[in-house]
Formats: C-alpha cells, sequence, structure tokens
C-alpha cells in the first residue's frame, strides 16, 4: 500500500492527501492466533480504517483472528489507535469441553487417535479463557474447530479477491497474480504455538 500522511499533512495538502490514500489497491489475507495475533491485526486494522478514505482499499484486506478466549476484545487492552471490531473477523467459537472431545472421539478418529496423549490431564469444564500455554491442549481446539477455520479462510480469500472490474487497474500487480496470506502469532504461548501449522495447512 501506499505511506499513510498524518493528520497535519492531511489537512495541509488535501488534494495531495487524496491522491495519496487511494492508490493502489493491495489484495490480502491477514490471520491472527491468539492474544498476539490479536495485537498486531488490531494494529494493522486501525491504521487501514484510519489512513485509508476509500472503502475498497478497506475491502481488499480481509483480516481473521482465532482465539480460544471467550472474547478477545475484552480480555485484553489494544494499543491507542487499534481495533478489531469492525474489520476484523474474530473467531472463537463454541465453549470448549476437551474432556468430552477426546471421551467422545479418541480410539474412532484414527486422526486424533495418532497423536493423542492419553496421559494428558484434561479439565471437566468447559475453558473459555485462553488455552493456558498448553501445546497439546491448543492442538486439540484447532482440530475440533478445523471445519469452521477452513471456512472462515475461504470466505476470506473469496472476499479479498472480489475486487470491482472497474477498479481492476488500481490493483497492485504482485498482489494480484498471487494472493498473499499473512499469518501472525507468538510461540511462547498456547493458542499461536499449537495453532500456527494447523492455519497455515487450513490455508494450503
Amino acid at each position: 500500500m501506499t505511506g499513510v500522511m498524518d493528520d497535519n499533512e492531511r489537512i495541509a495538502a488535501p488534494e495531495r492527501a487524496e491522491a495519496q490514500v487511494t492508490r493502489p489497491l493491495a489484495q490480502a489475507v491477514v490471520i491472527g492466533i491468539g492474544g498476539t495475533g490479536a495485537q498486531v491485526v488490531g494494529r494493522l486494522n486501525g491504521a487501514i480504517r484510519g489512513g485509508r478514505v476509500d472503502q475498497h482499499a478497506v475491502d481488499s484486506v480481509e483480516m481473521l483472528l482465532f482465539d480460544a478466549a471467550a472474547d478477545p476484545v475484552q480480555q485484553m487492552e489494544l494499543p491507542p489507535g487499534s481495533m478489531l471490531r469492525p474489520g476484523v473477523g474474530v473467531h472463537t467459537f463454541d465453549a470448549f469441553i476437551p474432556a468430552g472431545i477426546v471421551r467422545q472421539r479418541l480410539g474412532a478418529d484414527s486422526h486424533l487417535t495418532s497423536w493423542w496423549d492419553e496421559r494428558h490431564k484434561l479439565a471437566m469444564d468447559p475453558m473459555e479463557d485462553g488455552l493456558r500455554r498448553d501445546r497439546m491442549l491448543g492442538r486439540l481446539w484447532f482440530y475440533h474447530h478445523s471445519e469452521q477455520i477452513r471456512a472462515a479462510i475461504a470466505g476470506a480469500v473469496t472476499r479479498a479477491t472480489r475486487i470491482d472490474p472497474a477498479l481492476a487497474a488500481e490493483v497492485d500487480p504482485r498482489s494480484r497474480a498471487v494472493l498473499p496470506v499473512y499469518i501472525v502469532c507468538s510461540t511462547a504461548g498456547g493458542t499461536g504455538s499449537s495453532g500456527f501449522l494447523e492455519v497455515v495447512a487450513a490455508v494450503h
């Protein structure tokens, strides 16, 4: 995308600012995973919406967030200028009861059986506050929601590439040839470290 002027520059030179923020369009999908992912996509979403005056530029960059916390918007303080809503597809899904999932599927599901460690202790109650830096638990969360994750990614890719034909000439040719997909997360916690490879596989 083109550079973004600050408010003082935009007031001083409105004609130049208008030309600066409307071309070119860049198509991309950005996927955040866990708390770090929420911080990054929140900053990006806030920057795009604060610095671009054309709705097509906003729509051409699709942003998703996958987080095991029930409501990441309320559980973290985003830096000034950052925002998740509107603009980011936040996916936390339903209450996660790991013990029930394993009890119901283990043995009958060969894929789950191939990697699940039966010695792993599980909570019996629904989990809504994240994955507690537990990578085995995190992989189970992404496995359980894999179909919904793939559907969300497929929808984001479709929306990001749906550009008005009249604006096709304005699309940066580098993003037109191959749609870039950026995945942002931390490997220090439970959600990002366990979900990165799962999300990469879903993208492919």
